[in-house]
């Protein structure tokens, strides 16, 4: 498939600036499967923007002339493509992206104001500008299947990728305790997360969650074709939370993660 067919695939609009960067990227010798490869991970747009749609209107961010929104383990941009469909307003202010020709597609589409190369350090974290809406899509390629061998993928890089996604939440831990907290939080990850190793893997990374405290979560596993009418399959799990009115105040685990899809 052509990259602009796999766009479309995925829901992006051929006229989204980062959608214009890839078939460009593309277009160079030798990068085209690079540039398939980077959007075989990307999130379907349409479901995306369905999961921040939610978010908005509960967080009472409909109305607002611009949201502010920073992205963690951005990939290519998908989420705040999601974002741009969603929302005249829509102003991806950073992007933390740690591989190093993704983080380039972003600096090169124009469409994100900073781009870091690490989620989990302090230009990230503690020294990253206020935003309204805080998405990480983190590291699902331990929890995407089964390897040839039929065995499913080892627990050394989930821990890992749960370690990093941990420190990424430093950024929400920040403005929590500055009083300047996200008013949405959007997770995404493949939907093998709560499939492979469910009792352990999904177990901590919800308790991970609730132990920030000062907001109502929801998850849910979307797939394409159910769910967006779109030919792409690949399902997905989104954790989705919203920022309760009490969370100065608040400093306890949360009440549990309800289900999205009810």
């Amino acid at each position: 498939m052509s990259v602009a067919e796999v766009l479309a695939a995925l829901r992006w609009p051929a006229d989204d600036a980062m959608a214009k960067t890839l078939v460009e990227a593309a277009a160079a010798p030798r990068q085209h499967r690079k540039v398939l490869r980077h959007l075989g991970l990307s999130v379907n747009v349409e479901v995306t923007r369905r999961v921040l749609e939610r978010g908005v209107w509960r967080a009472g961010l409909q109305a607002a002339a611009e949201i502010r929104c920073g992205t963690t383990f951005s990939g290519v941009d998908g989420v705040a493509a999601a974002g741009r469909c969603l929302h005249p307003g829509w102003r991806h202010v950073f992007a933390a992206e740690p591989d190093a020709d993704r983080a380039a597609l972003l600096r090169a589409s124009g469409a994100c104001e900073h781009v870091y190369s690490d989620a989990t350090a302090a230009e990230a974290t503690t020294e990253a500008p206020q935003v309204d809406v805080w998405t990480a899509t983190f590291e699902c390629g331990p929890n995407s299947g089964m390897d040839r061998a039929g065995e499913s993928a080892t627990a050394a890089p989930r821990a890992d990728n749960l370690g990093a996604l941990h420190r990424a939440l430093g950024y929400v831990r920040h403005h929590l305790a500055r009083g300047t907290p996200p008013r949405v939080l959007m997770l995404e990850n493949s939907a093998n997360i709560e499939r492979l190793h469910s009792d352990t893997t999904a177990a901590e990374l919800d308790a991970m969650l609730l132990g920030l405290g000062a907001y109502a979560w929801e998850k849910g596993i979307l797939c394409p074709t159910r769910h967006a009418n779109t030919p792409n399959a690949r399902a997905r799990v989104y954790w989705l939370a919203t920022l309760r009115a009490s969370a100065q105040a608040d400093s306890g685990g949360g009440s549990g993660v309800g289900d999205m899809t009810d």
